[in-house]
């Protein structure tokens, strides 16, 4: 459990920023979240970090694992769901 945990966390870490980045320039999120190419993402990892330090605070490790497994399982939920709606639409998968 802790070699995933590790892998995942390290993942989160090189890959969260940069969709913040791209949903901030879609105008999901707010500028806040957009930084240029080539410039370190300071206030998105300070984000981060104070969201870890609230959940680390206020909830039990067990709340949090629950939670990190229902948040998956939902996620993948919806990609399964995301790929029958684009068979339905006969529409190619573009990434």
């Amino acid at each position: 459990i802790a070699l995933g945990l590790l892998s995942t966390v390290s993942a989160f870490l090189v890959i969260a920023p940069r969709v913040y980045s791209r949903m901030a320039e879609d105008r999901v999120l707010p500028s806040f979240f957009l930084f240029k190419p080539g410039e370190h993402p300071r206030r998105v990892y300070l984000f981060q970090y104070l969201i870890t330090l609230l959940c680390i605070a206020m909830a039990s490790f067990e709340f949090i694992l629950r939670y990190a497994g229902f948040t998956l399982t939902v996620c993948s939920l919806f990609s399964v769901i995301a790929l029958f709606v684009h068979r339905e639409k006969n529409t190619p998968l573009r990434f």
